[in-house]
Parts: C-alpha cells; sequence; structure tokens
C-alpha cells in the first residue's frame, strides 16, 4: 500500500506541476535577466533556434511579424520573447499580440508560451512603440527541459526607419503549434489515469 501511496502522490505532484508550471505565467521576476527560475545554467553552446522577422524595418506604431524556430531536428518547449536595443540591455521595446498558444508577460512587453508540448515553428505580431526608439533586436529564451534552456538569443538588426520611405512589404508565416496542444493534453490525461487508477487501488 505504501508504494501505491507514493506512486499516486508522485502522479498528482506531476499533475500540479503540468498545470502551473509549464503555462508561462507567473514569469514577471525574469521579465529583465529572460533567465528561468529552473535551478540551473544556460547552455553556452549555439542555440539551435533562431528568430525572424518581416518587414526588416519598423516605424512609430508599425507591426513586425516575429517567428521563432528551430535549426535542426529539435524542438523547444518554453520561451519568452522580447525587443531590446541590444542584449545585456534592461528596456523593452513594444508589445506582443497573445495567440491561442502563447501569454502575455511584462505587461506586454514579451510573449511567452502556455503549454509544455513541443514547438518548432511559432510567429507573433509585435507593435512598435509609438516614438522612434532606435535600432532594435528581438531576444529570446529557448526551454527545451527544466535544466536545457538558452538565454537571450538574439536576432539580427530590427532597422529603425520611423520619418522615412519605406516600401511595403508581404509578410506570410505557418506556425507549427499542434504538436505542442497534443502533447499537453496527451500528457494530462495519462497522469490523470494514473492517479485514478491508483487511488482505486489503494481504497481496494
Amino acid at each position: 500500500m505504501t508504494t501505491y501511496l507514493h506512486i499516486t502522490i508522485i502522479g498528482l505532484s506531476l499533475f500540479g506541476i503540468v498545470k502551473s508550471y509549464p503555462n508561462g505565467k507567473n514569469v514577471d521576476d525574469s521579465c529583465g535577466s529572460m533567465i528561468p527560475s529552473h535551478g540551473a545554467s544556460a547552455q553556452s553552446v549555439t542555440a539551435p533556434f533562431q528568430i525572424t522577422f518581416c518587414p526588416a524595418w519598423y516605424q512609430a506604431g508599425s507591426t513586425v511579424t516575429v517567428t521563432i524556430s528551430n535549426t535542426s531536428m529539435t524542438y523547444f518547449k518554453g520561451f519568452m520573447l522580447q525587443a531590446r536595443q541590444n542584449p545585456g540591455t534592461s528596456t523593452r521595446y513594444g508589445t506582443f499580440m497573445t495567440t491561442a498558444y502563447s501569454n502575455n508577460a511584462c505587461s506586454s512587453s514579451a510573449v511567452v508560451h502556455n503549454g509544455d508540448g513541443n514547438k518548432a515553428r511559432l510567429s507573433f505580431q509585435w507593435t512598435a512603440p509609438a516614438a522612434a526608439s532606435g535600432n532594435l533586436k528581438f531576444l529570446a529564451t529557448f526551454v527545451q527541459s527544466e535544466r536545457v534552456f538558452w538565454v537571450q538569443v538574439a536576432s539580427s538588426q530590427l532597422t529603425d526607419m520611423t520619418g522615412q520611405n519605406v516600401t511595403a512589404t508581404n509578410c506570410t508565416t505557418t506556425d507549427d503549434s499542434s504538436s505542442s496542444v497534443r502533447t499537453q493534453m496527451s500528457f494530462l490525461f495519462v497522469v490523470l489515469c494514473i492517479c485514478i487508477s491508483n487511488v482505486l487501488i489503494i481504497t481496494v
């Protein structure tokens, strides 16, 4: 009975973690550093992920499509995406529009994951500040697991073209968010079944 009780407790704990930890909420303490509170150090090798955007410029109040994606056959589970002038600087610029697979954070100046499923490519709409803010870069933290993550991965430069004549750019994107939803729901179902089964065994 003790063994079954331990299994049940572990199962319930996992269920709680899945529900509360990987949804990207309550991350405001990490808005400045972009470092997850995982009790581990960030990876020092080059991240197998990238940040791209379209168009390559912005004007005050304009919208830019920002895409985070893998560069090899690997996935990320969590992320935080912001716009700053450079890595190591603290001021965040603009706001992100939330999606079905993301949450806003840091007073909408960042976007984060809302599920722990595998992700390969996601796109977001970023709205530039109402005033010219200089050239910017998008920075992202990518999380593969609790102890494997990359912090402040930088994009190329987003050029400030406020007040200048520009040519409109047609930006198209595709997302791969279905695997995230499927993985999260499948894992929740399995954990719930284990918990119910163990509770029934103990009561019998």
